[in-house]
Protein backbone atom coordinates (compact mmCIF):
# COMPACT_ATOMS: atom_id res chain seq x y z
CA UNK A 1 0.00 0.00 0.00
CA UNK A 2 1.94 3.32 -1.28
CA UNK A 3 1.86 5.88 1.22
CA UNK A 4 1.96 9.57 0.51
CA UNK A 5 2.83 12.65 2.72
CA UNK A 6 -0.04 14.77 3.80
CA UNK A 7 1.13 17.41 1.91
CA UNK A 8 1.53 15.34 -1.05
CA UNK A 9 -2.48 14.81 -0.62
CA UNK A 10 -3.25 17.83 -0.36
CA UNK A 11 -1.32 19.09 -3.82
CA UNK A 12 -3.08 15.85 -5.82
CA UNK A 13 -6.69 15.38 -6.32
CA UNK A 14 -8.80 13.32 -4.07
CA UNK A 15 -7.00 10.24 -3.43
CA UNK A 16 -9.47 6.82 -3.04
CA UNK A 17 -7.42 4.56 -1.02
CA UNK A 18 -8.10 1.46 1.28
CA UNK A 19 -9.86 3.56 3.83
CA UNK A 20 -12.35 4.96 1.90
CA UNK A 21 -12.86 1.94 0.10
CA UNK A 22 -13.51 0.37 3.94
CA UNK A 23 -15.94 3.42 4.66
CA UNK A 24 -17.89 2.64 1.39
CA UNK A 25 -18.34 -0.84 1.40
CA UNK A 26 -18.78 -1.03 5.57
CA UNK A 27 -21.40 1.51 4.63
CA UNK A 28 -22.79 -0.56 1.77
CA UNK A 29 -23.30 -3.87 3.68
CA UNK A 30 -24.89 -2.07 6.81
CA UNK A 31 -27.43 -0.28 4.35
CA UNK A 32 -28.21 -3.43 1.93
CA UNK A 33 -29.24 -5.73 5.52
CA UNK A 34 -31.04 -2.72 6.93
CA UNK A 35 -32.78 -3.01 3.88
CA UNK A 36 -33.31 -6.67 4.26
CA UNK A 37 -34.47 -6.49 7.78
CA UNK A 38 -37.31 -4.10 6.23
CA UNK A 39 -38.01 -6.19 3.55
CA UNK A 40 -38.63 -9.06 5.70
CA UNK A 41 -40.60 -6.95 7.95
CA UNK A 42 -43.01 -5.88 5.05
CA UNK A 43 -43.59 -9.66 3.34
CA UNK A 44 -44.58 -10.74 7.01
CA UNK A 45 -46.65 -8.23 7.34
CA UNK A 46 -48.29 -8.51 3.70
CA UNK A 47 -48.34 -12.78 4.67
CA UNK A 48 -50.17 -11.88 7.71
CA UNK A 49 -52.86 -9.63 6.32
CA UNK A 50 -53.56 -12.29 3.79
CA UNK A 51 -56.80 -12.34 2.39
CA UNK A 52 -56.44 -15.77 1.17
CA UNK A 53 -54.51 -18.33 1.74
CA UNK A 54 -52.76 -17.76 -2.08
CA UNK A 55 -52.18 -14.91 -1.65
CA UNK A 56 -50.34 -15.59 1.49
CA UNK A 57 -48.36 -18.44 -0.63
CA UNK A 58 -47.35 -16.05 -3.30
CA UNK A 59 -46.70 -13.21 -0.86
CA UNK A 60 -44.26 -15.72 1.36
CA UNK A 61 -42.79 -17.28 -1.95
CA UNK A 62 -42.04 -14.30 -4.00
CA UNK A 63 -40.64 -12.78 -0.38
CA UNK A 64 -38.11 -15.75 0.30
CA UNK A 65 -37.09 -15.74 -3.57
CA UNK A 66 -36.03 -12.26 -3.41
CA UNK A 67 -34.92 -12.32 0.48
CA UNK A 68 -31.96 -15.17 -0.95
CA UNK A 69 -31.16 -12.78 -3.88
CA UNK A 70 -30.64 -9.98 -1.22
CA UNK A 71 -28.73 -12.73 1.17
CA UNK A 72 -26.51 -13.47 -1.77
CA UNK A 73 -25.42 -10.29 -2.46
CA UNK A 74 -24.94 -9.09 1.45
CA UNK A 75 -23.12 -11.92 1.68
CA UNK A 76 -20.77 -11.00 -0.89
CA UNK A 77 -20.32 -7.78 0.53
CA UNK A 78 -19.60 -8.55 3.59
CA UNK A 79 -16.36 -11.18 2.02
CA UNK A 80 -15.06 -7.97 0.26
CA UNK A 81 -15.27 -6.25 3.69
CA UNK A 82 -13.75 -9.02 5.45
CA UNK A 83 -10.99 -8.61 2.77
CA UNK A 84 -9.96 -5.31 2.89
CA UNK A 85 -9.96 -5.24 6.54
CA UNK A 86 -7.43 -8.04 6.50
CA UNK A 87 -5.35 -6.02 3.87
CA UNK A 88 -5.32 -3.10 6.32
CA UNK A 89 -4.48 -5.05 9.41
CA UNK A 90 -1.26 -5.48 6.84
CA UNK A 91 -0.36 -1.97 7.73
CA UNK A 92 0.66 -1.03 11.58
CA UNK A 93 0.20 2.37 11.07
CA UNK A 94 -3.34 2.82 10.22
CA UNK A 95 -5.98 3.52 12.58
CA UNK A 96 -8.30 0.69 12.31
CA UNK A 97 -5.08 -1.58 13.29
CA UNK A 98 -3.99 0.18 15.97
CA UNK A 99 -7.31 0.89 17.28
CA UNK A 100 -7.85 -3.03 17.34
CA UNK A 101 -4.99 -4.11 19.07
CA UNK A 102 -4.99 -1.86 21.85
CA UNK A 103 -8.43 -2.86 22.49
CA UNK A 104 -7.77 -6.78 22.07
CA UNK A 105 -10.55 -7.37 19.36
CA UNK A 106 -9.23 -11.01 17.99
CA UNK A 107 -12.67 -11.55 16.46
CA UNK A 108 -14.82 -9.29 14.60
CA UNK A 109 -18.59 -9.53 14.89
CA UNK A 110 -20.10 -7.73 11.79
CA UNK A 111 -19.41 -10.71 9.62
CA UNK A 112 -21.64 -12.90 12.01
CA UNK A 113 -24.08 -10.64 11.83
CA UNK A 114 -24.02 -10.20 8.14
CA UNK A 115 -23.95 -13.83 7.33
CA UNK A 116 -26.24 -14.75 9.82
CA UNK A 117 -29.59 -12.23 9.62
CA UNK A 118 -29.87 -12.74 5.73
CA UNK A 119 -29.71 -16.34 6.15
CA UNK A 120 -32.01 -16.57 9.23
CA UNK A 121 -34.64 -13.94 7.26
CA UNK A 122 -34.49 -16.06 3.81
CA UNK A 123 -35.27 -19.55 5.97
CA UNK A 124 -37.81 -17.81 7.97
CA UNK A 125 -39.66 -17.15 4.72
CA UNK A 126 -38.88 -20.41 2.83
CA UNK A 127 -40.15 -22.49 5.66
CA UNK A 128 -42.94 -20.25 5.63
CA UNK A 129 -43.69 -20.60 2.17
CA UNK A 130 -43.26 -24.42 2.57
CA UNK A 131 -45.94 -24.34 5.16
CA UNK A 132 -48.36 -22.61 3.55
CA UNK A 133 -48.41 -24.64 0.01
CA UNK A 134 -48.64 -27.74 2.29
CA UNK A 135 -51.61 -26.48 4.49
CA UNK A 136 -49.92 -26.43 7.55
CA UNK A 137 -49.61 -22.48 7.85
CA UNK A 138 -53.36 -21.18 7.38
CA UNK A 139 -54.68 -17.45 7.06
Amino acid sequence: MPNISQEERELKAPVWDISQERVFVFTLVNQRLQFLILFFSIVVAGAINAQSQQYMQFVLILGAIISWLFSAVIVQTQTRLTSILNIIEEDPTHPYTIVTRRTEQKHRIQPLVSYIIPVICSLTLTIGSILSIFGMLLV
